[in-house]
């Protein structure tokens, strides 16, 4: 599995749960609230991933892109998670965040104004598709942070010395904000 697919793989299997409350709440309860603590990929950050799902169809990529290209790009911030119900779609949880990951690798999007049945000819889309494809899909919360920095910084950067760099910021940024609380946050700005 890739990081395209999951998004459409995490919504699926979180409304498999909401259906499984009819035959067992409390097992479906407790493992909805679990998902609800690790469903980075359903966040407006990474829920564009499924973009470039292959199990995604043209007409709900169509409606992904229309309603992406409603929302201004936004300053970067942190993620929030998405209550999620059974009759929630992949195009419900994009918001002004989703751009996050065409800011972050600077590449076009003018793809986004076509039918997804020409995306895959346009050199930034390729570029972007690349990037999304070979995103490994963990699961525990601190494999998947890491995981998703490794791969990050594997297909940015080749060179040591830039790499050295990007660990030294990210390092600064852990000591900045040692946790998520949100005064330690806001005291930073």
């Amino acid at each position: 599995m890739t990081g395209a697919d999951a998004p459409v793989n995490d919504l699926h299997f979180v409304k498999q749960l909401l259906r499984y409350r009819a035959v067992d709440r409390d097992v479906a309860d407790t493992a909805l609230k679990v998902l609800r603590r690790h469903g980075w990929y359903l966040t407006q950050e990474l829920v564009v991933f499924s973009l470039f799902s292959d199990k995604v169809d043209v007409d709900e990529k169509s409606r992904l892109a229309a309603r992406l290209q409603t929302f201004r790009v936004p300053e970067l911030g942190v993620p929030d998670f998405p209550d999620v119900d059974e009759g929630t779609e992949l195009v419900d949880l994009l918001g002004p965040n989703s751009w996050t990951l065409f800011m972050l690798l600077e590449t076009g999007t003018s793809w986004l104004q076509s039918g997804p049945e020409t995306w895959s000819e346009d050199p930034d889309y390729q570029e972007t598709a690349a990037f999304v494809t070979k995103v490994k899909v963990t699961n525990d919360v601190a494999e998947r942070g890491v995981k998703l920095v490794t791969d990050y910084m594997e297909i940015l950067t080749k060179d040591d010395t830039t790499r050295e760099f990007l660990l030294q910021g990210v390092e600064l940024h852990r000591r900045k904000f040692p946790d998520f609380q949100k005064k330690i946050i806001a005291s930073a700005f």
